[in-house]
C-alpha cells in the first residue's frame, strides 16, 4: 500500500504470503482465503479495505489482436467485431479488457490491441471472494499495465524510452514490450527459475530445493553473492560460480533466442524501431549474474530493476527485502501505484 509525501511514493505497508500448496483450490475457498489475507490485515498497517487485484493467470488469457477499423466504427465496435470472429460463442460468456497497441508508424485503418479475456463465472467468483475476505475491489487489471506504469514511476522524466521488460516467474515468465509509454506487446515464455534450478539439480545430482539455495548463494555469472562467506575463499567461490554459469548457460541461450525473435518482430511492427534497454523483475532476477549472464549473450544493455527503487518506506518496521514471492513483488507495486502515478 503507497501513499505520496513530498510528491514521491512512499510504502505505507507491504506485505507478502509463504504458500506453497494449491494456489487455485486457495482461491476457490473463501474461508481460507479469508483467513490468509485477515492475518495479514490484523498484522500490518495497511488502512482501508479498497484494492486493486489482478485475475489468476489460470483463468485469464492474453491476445494480441490485430484488427481493421473503418471510417464509421469506433475502437470498440471494430475490436469486438474482430473478436467475435476469433472467440465465437466464447465471447457472449466473457469478460473483456483490452490495451490499444499504437505504434510510431499508425495506420488509419489497421489497428492492434493487446485484450485480457476471462470467463465471467471466474470474474464474479473471483470478485466474490475478495469481497468475502472484506475488501472491496476497485479496480481488476492486467499485469503488463501495473508493469508498465511502475516502469513509467521510476522514471517519470522520459517519454520515449523503447524498452523490454521481463518479468521471471517461477514456471513461465512475461515479457513486455513498452514503447515510450505504450505496451507494443506482450508474450509469456516458458522459462523461470524452476527450469534453472532443476537443469543445476540434474547436472549435480541434487534437489531442485538446494540447487535453488546454491543460485542464491553464488550466482550464474561474475561475481558471486556471498563475498563473506568466511568458509569459501573467493577462487574456490568464483569456479562454483563459473561452473553454475556453465550448466545453465544452454537455458539462457534458448531465452536468448526468443528475445531475439522478439525484437526481429518489434522492428518490423514498427518500420525499423529498436529496443534500447532491457530491464528484469522477478525471481530470476534476484539471483546474482542474471543481468550480467544475459547482457553476455545479447547486444542490448541488461539491467536489474529494484521495483521499489525511489520509494521510501513510511514505518521502519517495513523490511522490503524480505518480501516474498519475488516475482510477484513488480506488479503488486504497479497496481499499488494505481490512482497515485500520471499513468493511472
Amino acid at each position: 500500500q503507497l501513499c505520496m509525501k513530498n510528491g514521491r511514493p512512499h510504502i505505507h505497508a507491504a506485505a507478502t504470503i509463504e504458500f506453497t500448496g494449491d494456489r487455485l483450490a486457495v482461491l476457490k475457498d473463501p474461508v481460507q482465503m479469508k483467513a490468509l489475507i485477515g492475518k495479514v490485515l490484523a498484522t500490518h498497517a495497511f488502512k482501508g479495505r479498497d484494492c486493486v487485484a489482478t485475475i489468476p493467470s489460470d483463468y485469464l488469457k492474453l491476445k494480441f489482436i490485430t484488427y481493421n477499423q473503418s471510417s464509421n466504427q469506433s475502437d470498440e465496435e471494430a475490436l469486438t467485431e474482430a473478436l467475435k470472429d476469433r472467440l465465437g460463442d466464447e465471447l457472449a460468456r466473457s469478460v473483456i479488457d483490452y490495451v490499444p497497441i499504437r505504434p510510431e508508424h499508425k495506420n488509419q485503418t489497421s489497428r492492434s490491441a493487446l485484450v485480457a479475456v476471462a470467463d465471467r463465472s471466474h470474474v464474479m467468483a473471483f470478485l466474490n471472494m475478495l469481497q468475502h475476505c472484506g475488501l472491496k475491489p476497485s479496480a481488476l487489471e492486467i499485469g503488463p499495465v501495473a508493469v508498465r506504469r511502475l516502469v513509467c514511476s521510476l522514471n517519470p522524466e522520459s517519454n520515449n524510452d523503447k524498452l523490454l521488460v521481463i518479468n521471471f516467474g517461477n514456471d513461465r515468465s512475461y515479457m513486455t514490450v513498452l514503447w515510450g509509454r505504450r505496451i507494443l506487446m506482450d508474450r509469456e515464455v516458458e522459462f523461470g527459475l524452476s527450469q534453472v534450478s532443476d537443469a543445476l539439480a540434474a547436472a549435480l545430482e541434487t534437489s531442485p530445493e538446494k540447487a535453488k539455495e546454491l543460485l542464491v548463494k553464488y550466482g550464474v555469472f561474475g561475481q558471486p553473492c556471498a563475498e563473506n562467506d568466511a568458509d569459501i575463499s573467493v577462487p574456490q567461490h568464483d569456479d562454483i560460480t563459473q561452473s553454475i554459469s556453465d550448466i545453465v548457460n544452454p537455458i539462457f541461450s534458448k531465452l536468448a533466442a526468443e528475445i531475439r525473435d522478439l525484437l526481429v518482430y518489434t522492428a518490423s511492427e514498427t518500420r525499423g524501431g529498436a529496443i534500447e534497454q532491457i530491464y528484469l523483475f522477478g525471481s530470476m532476477a534476484r539471483i546474482s549474474g542474471t543481468d550480467g549472464l544475459m547482457d553476455k549473450l545479447l547486444s542490448i544493455p541488461v539491467r536489474t530493476i529494484n521495483p521499489f527503487f525511489g520509494f521510501e518506506a513510511s514505518d521502519r518496521t517495513v523490511k522490503l527485502d524480505e518480501l516474498e514471492p519475488l516475482a510477484g513483488i513488480a506488479v503488486a507495486t504497479g497496481m499499488a501505484l494505481r490512482g497515485l502515478s500520471d499513468d493511472a
